[in-house]
């Protein structure tokens, strides 16, 4: 049988490996050379990647540590703070709650007691003071405590003797302890305020205009609760509003001529009494005697 040596058209030429011609082989080592690279590169991106995931979490962690930290700081502040308030709360509510007390116990339906909370409590004196009769505070113009108004002040001096409001109760003594870690003390404050009716002072008054005569009435009535209570006179002090806060929608009624006290109990920084001691008050008693006030 004679075989042809011609090529089939239809069957391509193989070389000697049994490729098709004109196909380059790539040889085994050339191979493994750049499988190498292509795995040096991919673990390169892949320990980049890492890196840099494994920085954003600790800094994660870090800003979220110092953030929970910060937000302790700020609780633990707040719930001092609040222990503080509330300890103060408390002791201005014991002192409400003994003067109502003693208002009961001693059938006392004129003096009006108020929880101011941060002004502490305030007592006041109803206009109508036994059987509809109105008892006045002071005559127009004049600081001088009227006769009539002289026994509930008494009664009021009483009231402040009973409170013992330098004595150490339990609460007290719960807040004396935390204000001492801050550097700080507590001391009770009796504050008189003086105010009148919104009418001018004349032209021949003794006084030169409302303000000076509120603080007048205020001065008379403290030195009067101070002598009587038998308090130290530091823990006293006095304010004049004039007519600017007038206790009826009618600034000129009578009513407005008028005396508040406020038993408060006030934090201050150790060494306040001495480093910042308050001015000695502008009103002597020489210039209350002077004008026949007292």
């Amino acid at each position: 049988m004679h075989l042809s040596s011609e090529t089939n058209d239809n069957h391509p030429v193989l070389s000697e490996k049994g490729l098709p011609a004109g196909t380059e082989l790539v040889s085994g080592e050339h191979h493994s050379s750049i499988l190498k690279r292509l795995m040096r590169a991919s673990g390169a991106s892949d320990s980049s990647h890492s890196a840099k995931k494994s920085w954003l979490i600790i800094y994660i962690s870090l800003f979220s540590g110092l953030l929970a930290f910060f937000l302790l700081s700020v609780l633990l502040v707040e719930l001092e703070f609040s222990d503080d308030k509330r300890l103060y709360q408390k002791l201005v509510k014991n002192i409400y709650m003994e003067s109502e007390a003693y208002k009961t116990s001693y059938d006392l339906p004129w003096l009006r007691i108020e929880n101011t909370l941060n002004h502490g409590v305030r007592l006041s004196f109803d206009t109508q003071l036994l059987h509809n009769q109105e008892i006045l505070q002071f005559d127009s113009a004049q600081a001088k405590i009227h006769p009539d108004f002289v026994p509930y002040l008494l009664q009021v001096a009483g009231l402040l003797q009973h409170l013992k409001l330098n004595d150490d109760n339990a609460i007290r003594q719960n807040l004396s302890k935390r204000l001492q870690k801050k550097n700080k003390f507590l001391t009770m404050q009796i504050r008189v305020a003086g105010h009148t009716d919104a009418r001018p002072m004349a032209k021949n008054a003794r006084f030169k205009d409302n303000v000076e005569l509120s603080s007048f009435r205020a001065f008379a009535v403290m030195r009067y609760l101070q002598t009587h209570s038998l308090m130290p006179r530091a823990q006293f002090s006095i304010a004049g509003y004039g007519g600017f806060k007038p206790a009826l929608s009618d600034a000129n009624a009578p009513q407005n001529r008028r005396i508040e006290i406020y038993i408060t109990p006030v934090i201050k920084p150790v060494g306040f009494e001495v480093l910042k001691a308050p001015a000695p008050s502008t009103i002597s008693d020489d210039s209350v005697i002077a004008r026949g006030e007292l």
